[in-house]
């Protein structure tokens, strides 16, 4: 079998023990195709080989797109393979999850390991039955946060920054939950605030734009972007 990817088909020869036999090749001319070596004895009788060249399968597990209760799943990227998708608060059951594959021949089960609660995990396996991405979907709650206040102050400095922000929280006397966002709704970081001026590293970001949420309980105190060099 050859690599998926291989494009020439190599040349067959044979080699005969009596110098007397005669050698003919029929070649293959692509994939899929068998090549014919006939060696013909001097007194006539034939022997025959063949070489079957099978078509190299594809490495491709990548999907092409995902559907989510038959919607394309918003801000998908075939090489992304976690999101996190908010739901209305009065959906109820299971959501669908449909993965199609770029490769038609690729094929799509339920992941091995059950994933945690709310959460819906798919593998893709590539023709060739060796290469997989398994993508996994977080489900959420629209309006899990019950409440909204703008009565706590916070400061966000400096933004954009290329390692070190801060949150600084004003008014308000209780521990607060800080969530960070990708652009595309994966969530990269997760941090506990205190009262007062909070020091978090995000040099281990790419560089782009990030949503942060802050949260006391089921309360969301503020949100904002920031933009990391």
């Amino acid at each position: 079998m050859f690599p998926y990817g291989t494009t020439e088909i190599p040349e067959v020869d044979g080699t005969h023990e009596d110098e007397t036999s005669i050698v003919t090749v029929e070649q293959a001319h692509q994939f899929g195709d068998t090549a014919k070596i006939t060696i013909t004895a001097i007194n006539g009788d034939v022997a025959i080989y063949y070489v079957y060249f099978p078509m190299p399968k594809s490495n491709n597990a990548q999907a092409s797109m995902i559907y989510i209760d038959w919607e394309p799943l918003e801000g998908f990227v075939s090489y992304q393979t976690e999101y996190w998708v908010n739901l209305p608060v009065n959906y109820t059951g299971k959501p669908d999850v449909e993965v199609i594959p770029v490769d038609p021949n690729a094929t799509v089960k339920d992941f091995t390991t059950p994933p945690a609660e709310f959460t819906i995990a798919k593998t893709v396996t590539a023709e060739n039955g060796i290469d997989e991405l398994t993508y996994t979907i977080h489900f959420q709650k629209l309006n899990s946060i019950l409440t909204y206040t703008d009565a706590v102050e916070i400061n966000v400095y400096p933004n954009p920054t290329s390692s070190i922000i801060h949150f600084e929280v004003k008014e308000f006397d209780q521990a607060s939950r800080l969530e960070i966002y990708s652009i595309e709704g994966k969530k990269v970081g997760s941090n506990t605030l205190q009262n007062g001026i909070n020091t978090i590293n995000v040099e281990h970001l790419q560089q782009g734009i990030y949503i942060y949420k802050i949260f006391s309980e089921q309360t969301m105190l503020g949100a904002g972007k920031f933009v990391k060099n």
